[in-house]
Order: structure tokens, then sequence, then C-alpha cells
């Protein structure tokens, strides 16, 4: 897929996800962070946009025990919103 169609797909799916509390820390991290993610990248945020709401929201939030495959994204998230685990 097309680099910046990836990156509107992304930018889209991470405000609009049904949870306020999931769209404020996805929405406000890749409209500041998504121009700066390689091809790789881009294609790993897809995949952890297509997990649950409230899976995402716990990962993020409360829980340390999420797919290692997400541990980068998780952890700049939170960095970036300063949630410290």
């Amino acid at each position: 897929m097309d680099n910046q169609l990836l990156l509107k797909k992304i930018l889209y799916r991470s405000k609009y996800r049904g949870c306020k509390e999931t769209d404020f820390l996805l929405g406000n991290f890749f409209t500041n962070h998504a121009q700066d993610l390689e091809q790789y990248d881009l294609e790993l945020c897809e995949d952890f946009l297509n997990e649950d709401d409230m899976m995402i929201y716990d990962w993020i939030v409360t829980k340390d025990d999420f797919p290692k495959k997400y541990q980068k994204i998780i952890l700049a998230i939170r960095n970036f919103h300063d949630i410290n685990r």
C-alpha cells in the first residue's frame, strides 16, 4: 500500500475508534508522530489499530502484559502522554 494512503488510514483510525479515551491517546500520538514512521512501522501500526479498542487502552494505561511486537508503539505512546508504568 502507498505510504501516504497508509498514513491517512492510520491517522483516521487512530482518531475515530469509538472509545473517547483511546481516541485521545492514539489520535494525539499519531497526529504528532505518524510522519516520522518508516514503512515497517506504518504496517505494524496498522496491525496495532486492528486490535480491540479496550485491549489497546489496557495495554497503554494499565497492563505491562502486551504482545511484544507492539512494545515499541506502546512504550512510545506511554512516553508521549507521560504515562509511567
